[in-house]
């Protein structure tokens, strides 16, 4: 159990994948962790974090409270008296939507403005910790070669050429660091890539880990080129950042030490780590099929009919990034690929989560 003298980290997104971790990176190191959601009754999203403050290593303590990030006011009471923030909650949603604008876009400023608006409102928080994204930083108008770091933009992404994603969260981190200029509290953010790792429930195969999920079923996969990060070493980046004085006003990007790949390169490494499971990397389309969309993407009135701008670059072209200032500052060092896709894939089974074929039994 936490002392009453411990640190009081207030959590958005609580129960999302990253935000569950960093729950648990907290509840380890012995902080009273109140944990913002939608639905704090709702089992099914909760249930693990209850479990992990129940667990024998936990120092700390769990408040269940409820947020929600596109209403106003609504993270009042979860912020009061807390002397940390940590916000992820977020609307992920890489691909097309019917409005992105509504969908992407707003809930990305608008959930950050009132995160901020609650922060103010409060007076107590000495620390904010926000999750943004690689997306934010990497652009697709730089020379080949260029190697991204904390000091990158990106200035290229627009809903027009397919990117509102990526938009909105540029937007959103802009949006924080003009309102926390004069604040009495200090802002770190976090930056990671494409976020694979060991889940704690069914909703997070969903997330950015579905990727594994679609391996384990055997699924036809989206194919584009992406840096990846286990999600263990950006829950503890948030942690070393809310805890280091050196990381205040900084930007880290966090991803592994491979190289920017193809998501079905994930396939063989999944096959060599999960040897007793059937496993497949089967691309979406073929890479002539893909060949003549990416032909037609380039036609002016059919192209974004065919294929956006934005989709046909990701995957085509490979994005380096630095992950040296998250090692300096904030000491992490980042776990093999092999290791995470392995305990993706693992958990996702032992959990129930996904029925995935083993060897002996595959026709």
């Amino acid at each position: 159990m936490a002392s009453a003298k411990a640190p009081l980290v207030a959590v958005t997104g609580a129960s999302g994948f990253v935000g569950s971790h960093i729950v648990n990176e907290l509840l380890q190191r012995g902080y009273r962790v109140r944990a913002a959601l939608r639905d704090p009754n709702n089992e099914e999203k909760v249930g693990h974090l209850k479990a992990m403050a129940l667990a024998p290593t936990c120092r700390g303590s769990l408040e269940l409270v409820s947020g929600d990030l596109l209403a106003p006011g609504s993270y009042d009471a979860a912020f009061a008296g807390a002397d940390a923030v940590i916000h992820t909650a977020a609307v992920v949603e890489i691909m097309s939507v019917s409005d992105p604008q509504k969908e992407i876009v707003d809930p990305a400023v608008l959930g950050t403005q009132n995160v901020l608006n609650s922060i103010d409102k409060v007076g107590t928080v000495k620390t904010l910790v926000y999750t943004s994204t690689i997306l934010a930083v990497q652009s697709f108008n730089q020379d080949e070669g260029h190697t991204f770091n904390e000091a990158d933009w990106n200035d290229w992404s627009t809903i027009e050429n397919g990117d509102p994603y990526g938009f909105a969260k540029t937007q959103a981190e802009k949006l924080l660091q003009s309102h926390a200029q004069g604040k009495p509290y200090s802002v770190r953010v976090i930056n990671p890539g494409v976020i694979l790792g060991p889940v704690f429930c069914k909703a997070h195969t969903k997330a950015s880990t579905v990727l594994v999920r679609e391996l384990l079923f055997r699924n036809p996969m989206a194919n584009y080129l992406s840096s990846f990060v286990d999600v263990r070493d950006v829950a503890k980046a948030h942690v070393e950042a809310l805890e280091r004085p050196g990381a205040a006003g900084k930007r880290f990007l966090v991803v592994s030490d491979s190289p920017c790949m193809c998501t079905t390169d994930l396939g063989p490494i999944a096959e060599a780590g999960c040897p007793e499971y059937v496993t497949q990397a089967t691309p979406k389309y073929s890479s002539f099929v893909f060949s003549c969309l990416g032909a037609l993407s380039r036609l002016p009135l059919l192209g974004p009919l065919v294929m956006s701008e934005f989709q046909r670059r990701a995957c085509q072209t490979q994005v380096n990034f630095s992950n040296s200032l998250a090692k300096e500052v904030l000491g992490l060092q980042f776990r093999p690929l092999e290791e995470t896709v392995r305990d993706s894939a693992r958990s996702m089974v032992e959990g129930g989560y996904v029925k995935a074929k083993l060897k002996q039994s595959a026709p």
